[in-house]
């Protein structure tokens, strides 16, 4: 290879993440000083959590530990000993692990979403898929990228290990493990690759880039779903459950080959990565069109009406007191928004703020009611999950709820009243039931046991709810007196991953995948039977109810998108549960059989750790990068030396170093400081050097008579200049 080249394929990623350390201040991930923070230690894992937050601190010490060694297995070895930071101020579900500096953050509040969490925990998914990237990382740091990190430190460690490896097999290699060890995991639930099946059956194959890189034109689905494919494909293909181990150690031993990657794959495989794809993608076509064969679909009527092809979802349709059905409308070229269907006739109503996709939308009468995110103007870790209603009649918006953490919202059938699932930043949950016009709590029903409760909904007569209780035994429908708070679990699904109970009559509608395809079920609530009500090509989702009685509306999965579609209430239609057959293999037993551990999370001990106050001036000081670094921007260019800090809490940055102006050829020691722990922020900056600036050739035009004179000086000014 040439060596020009390869120094400057080196330099252009080494550059991808350097800048951030000469860059000035800036806001970071800060949590309320109020906060009071406590550490667990455990051999191999630091835990920082709020005080109040033990319980679960205490839990996720001991899962990690438990399952250290067992997720580390395939990729080379263990990690040595990371910080991590339960944060419980948020309201978005997520996690994340990263580098500058080396942590990983769990965003504790559950999701309301069934096809994310499964029947899983959701504390428990967050350790399972996040342990995997601490995993990565620790591989990551093999051969020239572990002499780079050395050189230095974390950033530098970063911009290679993800020049490296794409973002694909990143998240799909952990969504593969969180699969393989848990009872659930996003492999085993249709609903994850439902756009990708979509697209494939419908001979949008793409090729490799398009499917990776995305598109404005076609809905593609992200990386996890191409990334869980490829990782689970190769394993399967070869056998071999420490492949990609193989792989990715080749590549990140040689970060500045171009195509290290792909010539990895090839090395193990004899293909390039984008004929690797291509063939799984024709593997999981064929196997797709297999499972629809003899496959009797479900004759609907369409209610929305499509003018293009442009990707476009029609969400959570709900009946109207009038009769007319309202969802809501997203998509490539639109945001949320409301829309009304009176027949075929499409109205657009109101444009939603942004949306909590976990959440449920609801109608009764005029009114409907869906959760919005609002955020913090100080701390950008406190968020919240408020509760917004809207009545189409008088186009009144009204915020119910402010401030709150608030997951899903279901209004009662007279509309004055909203059931809601409060999720604590103890992680403990309430059923809680609002006034819709006040917002005032009238009923608040603590959940005294750890399971998790999702999906509320009102019986036809207001008196009755229903839910979705998840523990580690199985899913359970609960049945909710609204006015005494008794729970009653109606009937246990085991570990069928069900969603979205609608009572109507003495039936229970459902979301179920136990076909193997997701499609709404009912189970009668008088003689325990159960049902198929419909049969989809891709998926079947959110069911509604006429108030006659006589319809069922329903979200369809089609070519272009999500329908809402319409099927009579024909219970002579309906197929016993016993008649139903399991279409789908999975792509994902090979990984639970290689693996060997899929009850892994039934075996964690409760081993009881030391708590201590964490203090965050103890932390202040934390160096993650250092050495040489550039930062470019528009007609500056500096070159850096020095060193970069970050407290693990986000409250302090710390930037050192000489800096060089190229522009200036000049150069100036600088020091700053960004203490981000109060209220206001707290930035210090100090620079002392040499500055100079060339004005270059100075033309004075002298004007006597007809005659012009130029002059020409060539100006330079030098100084020393020191500010703080």
């Amino acid at each position: 290879m040439n060596l020009r080249f390869s120094i400057l394929f080196i330099a252009a990623h080494l550059a991808i993440l350097f800048p951030v350390a000469a860059q000035e201040s800036f806001t970071l991930q800060t949590n309320p000083t109020s906060l009071r923070w406590r550490q667990v230690n455990t051999p191999n894992f630091r835990i920082l959590f709020p005080k109040g937050f033990d319980v679960q601190a205490q839990r996720m010490a001991n899962t990690l530990e438990h399952i250290r060694e067992p997720e580390a297995a395939t990729m080379g070895g263990v990690p040595k000993k990371i910080s991590i930071v339960l944060q419980n101020q948020s309201s978005i579900s997520n996690g994340f692990v990263t580098l500058a500096p080396r942590r990983s953050e769990f965003f504790t509040m559950p999701t309301q979403n069934y096809n994310l969490t499964g029947n899983n925990d959701w504390l428990d998914l967050l350790a399972t898929h996040e342990y995997r990237h601490i995993v990565q990382f620790q591989r990551s740091t093999t051969g020239f990228n572990k002499f780079i990190s050395t050189v230095f430190g974390q950033q530098a460690l970063a911009a290679l290990a993800f020049a490296a490896a794409p973002q694909w097999f990143w998240e799909g290699d952990a969504v593969a493990t969180e699969t393989a060890f848990t009872h659930s995991g996003r492999g085993r639930i249709p609903n994850f690759d439902l756009v990708f099946r979509t697209n494939l059956l419908e001979g949008r194959t793409f090729n490799y880039h398009k499917q990776y890189l995305r598109s404005y034109k076609n809905n593609i689905p992200s990386h996890y779903v191409l990334g869980f494919h490829m990782v689970s494909y190769l394993r399967k293909r070869t056998d071999r459950s420490e492949v990609w181990n193989d792989i990715s150690k080749r590549a990140w031993s040689v970060p500045f080959i171009p195509f290290t990657f792909s010539n990895a794959i090839k090395k193990e495989t004899g293909l390039y990565v984008k004929d690797l794809y291509k063939e799984m993608a024709a593997d999981l076509q064929k196997k797709w069109r297999q499972e629809l064969e003899g496959l009797s679909l479900t004759t609907v009527e369409r209610v929305n009406q499509r003018k293009n092809t442009t990707y476009t979802d029609y969400l959570y349709p709900q009946v109207l007191g009038d009769g007319r059905v309202i969802a809501i409308k997203s998509g490539i070229g639109n945001i949320e928004q409301l829309v009304i269907f009176s027949g075929s006739l499409e109205k657009k109503s109101f444009v939603q703020g942004p949306v909590n996709q976990s959440g449920i939308f609801s109608a009764a009468g005029t009114r409907v009611v869906w959760n919005e995110y609002r955020y913090d103007p100080r701390w950008r870790v406190k968020t919240y999950s408020m509760i917004v209603g809207y009545d189409i009649n008088t186009k009144e918006k009204r915020i119910i709820s402010s401030h709150t953490r608030y997951a899903s919202a279901a209004l009662s059938p007279d509309g004055n009243k909203v059931a809601t699932i409060e999720s604590g930043t103890d992680y403990q949950s309430k059923l809680v039931i609002l006034d819709y016009n006040s917002g005032q709590i009238l009923k608040s029903f603590p959940i005294a046991t750890p399971d998790f409760f999702s999906g509320p909904r009102w019986n036809e007569d207001g008196k009755t709810i229903s839910l979705v209780r998840t523990n580690k035994s199985n899913k359970t429908i609960t049945l909710v007196d609204s006015s005494t708070g008794i729970f009653t679990d109606f009937d246990s699904f085991e570990e069928e991953n069900i969603g979205n109970p609608v009572l109507f009559g003495k039936y229970i509608f459902y979301n179920s995948p136990i076909s193997g395809l997701d499609n709404i079920y009912a189970v009668d609530m008088e003689s325990k039977e159960r049902f198929q009500i419909t049969s989809g090509k891709y998926g079947a989702y959110n069911p509604a109810i006429s108030k006659d009685g006589k319809t069922i509306y329903f979200n369809n999965q089609s070519k272009d998108g999500m329908d809402v579609v319409k099927i009579p209430f024909e219970i002579s239609s309906w197929k016993p549960i016993e008649k139903v057959g399991n279409v789908r293999s999975g792509s994902f037993q090979h990984l639970v059989e290689q693996e060997g551990r899929p009850t892994l999370l039934d075996s964690v001990p409760s081993k009881s750790y030391p708590v201590s106050k964490y203090s965050r001036l103890k932390g202040i000081i934390n160096p993650h990068s250092w050495g040489l670094y550039t930062n470019s921007v528009p007609n500056l260019t500096y070159l850096d030396i020095g060193i970069a800090s970050q407290d693990i809490l986000s409250t302090t940055s710390i930037d050192l170093g000489y800096r060089y102006d190229a522009t200036e050829k000049s150069g100036y020691w600088r020091a700053n400081v960004s203490y981000q722990g109060l209220y206001p922020i707290l930035d210090v900056e100090f620079t002392n050097g040499s500055r100079s600036v060339d004005e270059g050739n100075l033309t004075y035009r002298v004007v006597n008579g007809v005659d012009t004179t130029k002059v020409t000086n060539n100006l330079t000014f030098k100084w020393a200049e020191q500010s703080r």
